[in-house]
């Protein structure tokens, strides 16, 4: 699970939110909101601009992730994905 994904679970479950009603927030549907949740699905665009539009602050760390994750595979540490 992504920090992005892992600190809007905290923001849903601090406000004793649903799914149902945090993927209304994020402008997604639930079965949507659900998977990435569950980490089956990773946060699509979607996803992404609703938390940010939400919560601009999170923007930081996304980009923060984007970083560390770039860093990463051009150290060698991640291998590439091939098809």
């Amino acid at each position: 699970m992504s920090e992005l994904v892992r600190r809007l679970v905290k923001i849903q479950t601090d406000r004793g939110l649903t799914n149902a009603e945090f993927a209304r927030m994020l402008g997604v549907n639930q079965a949507t909101w659900s998977m990435v949740r569950s980490g089956s699905r990773e946060p699509g665009k979607k996803v992404i601009e609703g938390a940010f539009r939400l919560w601009p602050e999170l923007s930081y760390v996304y980009a923060q992730a984007l970083q560390t994750e770039t860093r990463a595979y051009h150290d060698g540490r991640v291998e590439a994905v091939t098809p």
